[in-house]
C-alpha cells in the first residue's frame, strides 16, 4: 500500500487546472439537477404545461336571475356565468378586478359584484354592484378551466 503523500496532493490542488475541474464539476451537477427537475415535472404534469385549475362552482340567486360564480380560494381567477353571458376577471384579497367591465351592465344584465367574503366552507357573500348581499352556495359539481 502506498504511503500518504501530502506534498503530491498539495501540488495537485494548487495546479492551474484544479479550479477548472471544480468549476466544471459544480456546473455539471447543477445542470444534471436542473434537467432532472424538468423531466420529473414533465412526467408528474403529463406535459410541460401545468394541469388546468379546477374552480369551485357556486350557485347564486340574483335579484332578477340566477347566475353561477366560479371561484377557488387562493387562485386569482374568477368567472360569472348566466343566461346572458360570461364575465371573467381576477380577485385579489377579496376584491374583484373585472378588467374594465366592472361598470358594464351589458355583459351579464346586471352590474357585477365588487368584492366577496368567504363565510364558510360552502357559502360566499357578494357585495357591491347589483349583486350586493347575495349568498352563493357551493354546487355539487365543479368545472375545469385553464389557469
Amino acid at each position: 500500500m502506498a504511503k500518504f503523500n501530502a506534498e503530491a496532493i498539495r501540488r495537485f490542488v494548487f495546479r492551474v487546472e484544479f479550479p477548472l475541474y471544480v468549476l466544471f464539476t459544480v456546473i455539471g451537477v447543477a445542470l444534471v439537477y436542473m434537467i432532472g427537475s424538468v423531466v420529473a415535472a414533465f412526467i408528474r404534469n403529463g406535459g410541460l404545461v401545468p394541469p388546468p385549475t379546477t374552480l369551485m362552482r357556486y350557485e347564486c340567486k340574483g335579484p332578477e336571475r340566477s347566475f353561477v360564480l366560479m371561484y377557488l380560494h387562493g387562485v386569482d381567477r374568477v368567472q360569472i356565468k348566466n343566461s346572458i353571458g360570461v364575465l371573467e376577471g381576477g380577485v385579489q384579497q377579496g376584491v374583484f378586478d373585472w378588467k374594465g367591465f366592472a361598470d358594464d351592465r351589458a355583459m351579464l344584465g346586471f352590474l357585477p359584484p365588487k368584492s366577496l367574503q368567504v363565510e364558510g366552507s360552502g357559502t360566499i357573500l357578494l357585495s357591491g354592484g347589483e349583486a350586493s348581499g347575495i349568498h352563493c352556495t357551493k354546487a355539487v359539481s365543479s368545472t375545469t378551466t385553464a389557469p
